[in-house]
């Protein structure tokens, strides 16, 4: 889970803070990347947004035996081309899954995942109406695959001075038949176009 909070500045820069929250083996994961080298931990996010710069990271998970692992940190972001009306925004701080691991055209062996699993993400981004307005906000999407097995949801709403996202995954079953296996595909395919697609902003003066 990752809670994004962000100001578009006057100026044409991102400032914010992301929060973030894991649990399971996606916990596990983040404390093996993290305790060992925590300024690697912390290289390699930025190395995942260019001009991002993140400060102030810290990990509330005191130990590696804690439970869950939480994590917040500002983040500061500017633009490649500032100075043109257009600014072209990816939402998306924290990217669930940047690829589509299901590549191949079929499956005759079941899909396993461990266990059942969700995903979410909220961004809600501020900036002042006097110098930007929305020019094109993302479209919601609202995709399950058959029985109720797994279904993403993605909103957008404007308002005068911010926008809100809300995206969500979930895998509610653990072990998947291979027949679910072109449902998987399609519906990867669709976290992976929602997390690469931007929020335009048009700066009027």
């Amino acid at each position: 889970m990752y809670i994004t909070e962000l100001t578009l500045n006057n100026d044409a820069t991102v400032s914010g803070t992301v929060k973030g929250k894991k649990t399971g083996y996606h916990a596990l994961n983040a404390k093996k990347a993290y305790f060992p080298n925590n300024d690697n931990y912390i290289n390699k996010l930025e190395d995942k947004h260019p001009n991002l710069e993140i400060t102030n990271h810290e990990v509330l998970s005191e130990s590696q035996t804690s439970n869950g692992f939480s994590e917040s940190y500002n983040v500061d972001l500017e633009f490649d081309n500032p100075d043109v009306n257009l600014l072209y925004l990816n939402p998306f701080i924290a990217k669930f899954f940047t690829t589509n691991p299901f590549k191949l055209q079929e499956r005759s062996y079941p899909i396993d995942f461990g266990y059942a699993d969700t995903y979410f993400y909220t961004l809600k981004l501020k900036f002042d109406p006097e110098v930007y307005e929305v020019s094109e906000a993302p479209k919601g999407v609202n995709l399950a695959i058959p029985n109720s097995k797994g279904s993403i949801s993605y909103s957008s709403a404007v308002k005068e001075n911010q926008v809100q996202l809300m995206f969500k995954i979930r895998f509610n079953d653990a072990l998947y038949p291979p027949e679910y296996y072109p449902y998987l595909k399609e519906m990867m395919n669709k976290v992976v176009d929602i997390q690469t697609n931007s929020l335009i902003l048009f700066k009027k003066k």
